[in-house]
């Protein structure tokens, strides 16, 4: 089984993975990301298996919310919070944590706007916790947890939303980019199902089939007026065959 990690940022939470690309991870962000986001932010802390105590890398798979943080060189799981600040001291970061484990984590724009805060919400469900992310400007970019979420157009309108079995794009306009079907494995969601994008007048653009997270099979790419451009055969990700409407 592969993963595939999406680009680095600087603070927590992370963007959520593009949903179009088709690489196999979608969805929220990949749990180490988040943890090394913890760790680049907070340079004095570390993380130690919670069973052994010993030091574990910044990839381990345990959810970011069980991993034990200590402080360096203390023998004691950290209790307390934890600040980042920039050259000029502005708050660019702030930490929370309890018996070495996070429970709030809040980030900053430079011109002193929210960038994110993510709250630890342990529950029936197994969420865990809420993100919530913002705009330069302020508005509402995102909110989710560990099942579900959406994300919005600085405008306000809605970007996407998923669960665990589907995730919606959408274009500025309203109308609907692409469904993305999903399965999860662990910690790993990945597409698997019939797949469906549209153009920005409401017209299909693209139908075919994820297997495993990959492409497979026939696979029909249209035009902004609903013409058929070419069909491809896929085979577990890779192109096969190439048909033109010609051929049919």
């Amino acid at each position: 089984m592969f993963r595939t990690y999406s680009y680095l940022l600087l603070f927590l939470p992370l963007l959520l993975v593009s949903c179009q690309s088709t690489d196999r991870s979608v969805g929220e962000p990949s749990l180490d990301q988040e943890t090394d986001q913890i760790l680049a932010v907070f340079p004095e802390l570390e993380l130690r298996d919670s069973t052994s105590g010993s030091n574990i890398e910044q990839n381990d798979s345990t959810h970011f919310i069980d991993h034990i943080y200590y402080h360096k060189g203390k023998n004691a799981p950290f209790t307390g919070s934890m600040v980042n600040k920039t050259w000029n001291d502005t708050l660019k970061a702030k930490g929370f944590f309890e018996e070495g484990r996070i429970q709030r984590f809040v980030s900053w724009y430079p011109n002193g706007n929210m960038n994110s805060e993510m709250i630890v919400t342990p529950d029936s469900t197994d969420a865990k916790y809420i993100t919530t992310t913002w705009h330069h400007s302020g508005t509402l970019k995102s909110k989710y947890n560990r099942h579900s979420g959406k994300r919005y157009f600085e405008s306000g309108t809605l970007k996407s939303k998923w669960n665990k079995n589907r995730a919606f794009d959408f274009w500025e306009n309203g109308n609907p980019k692409a469904i993305w079907p999903l399965e999860k494995d662990g910690e790993i969601s990945f597409y698997h199902g019939e797949f469906t994008a549209w153009n920005p007048n409401n017209t299909i653009s693209t139908k075919g089939i994820f297997k495993d997270g990959r492409k497979h099979g026939k696979w029909v790419y249209r035009d902004s007026t609903g013409s058929i451009e070419k069909i491809i055969i896929y085979k577990n990700g890779k192109a096969d065959s190439t048909i033109s409407p010609t051929q049919q």
